[in-house]
């Protein structure tokens, strides 16, 4: 059956999940106007998700305020974000295009019957979360945010009423790799340029 998208025929074909379909098609296609990208790529200077950032950002930046940039301005901005962390990139990109704060809380109860939350954090609600984390680590070492929460939220309870509301904390598993075919990644170069195949960790 015939691909209807390059994004349908990663994901179909090659085996990707969605989300990293889509940053490898962003990054091609940032390539196409910044072409030194791809051994910015494959050094580690920048990652894939960086890059797919940017092409979000861009994005909505023409959706909200008409705003296109040139490809030396492209260029500039991805050098700006060079060796730097998930987060501080985003702050970079937010200040650089005026972007305001997304405040909308957003709740979704999904098929297992557990709730996806989105929520927006003041700095300072940050950084208290933060800390708790970090007194917790003892009792919860490698703790997500949703287990500090929980483990907050019980012994608030367990004060209050003096209820035990404990449960074992489930983390979900964590899903494995798409192993690719040799046959099927020999399809992907051809598909965005031989410079464009990459496997290691430090590329997401």
């Amino acid at each position: 059956m015939a691909c209807s998208s390059l994004f349908d025929y990663l994901v179909r074909e090659i085996g990707y999940t969605p989300a990293s379909a889509q940053r490898r098609i962003d990054a091609a296609r940032m390539m196409q106007q910044v072409p030194e990208l791809g051994s910015k790529i494959e050094n580690g200077t920048l990652k894939l998700t960086q890059v797919s950032q940017v092409q979000q950002v861009l994005r909505l930046a023409k959706k909200e305020n008409k705003t296109q940039l040139l490809p030396s301005e492209k260029r500039d901005l991805l050098e700006r974000l060079e060796n730097k962390t998930g987060p501080e990139s985003e702050l970079i990109l937010a200040k650089e295009f005026n972007l305001s704060p997304q405040t909308q809380f957003k709740q979704k109860i999904q098929k297992d019957e557990s709730v996806r939350i989105e929520l927006t954090l003041s700095k300072e609600q940050m950084e208290s979360l933060d800390r708790a984390k970090e007194l917790l680590s003892h009792a919860l070492p490698g703790a997500t945010f949703a287990e500090v929460i929980t483990s907050l939220a019980q012994r608030y309870v367990k004060q209050r009423t003096g209820v035990n509301t404990s449960v074992k904390n489930h983390r979900p598993p964590s899903p494995a790799r798409s192993q690719i075919p040799r046959r099927k990644s020999k399809a992907l170069r051809i598909s965005l340029g031989n410079r464009f195949h990459l496997r290691s960790e430090k590329a997401f």
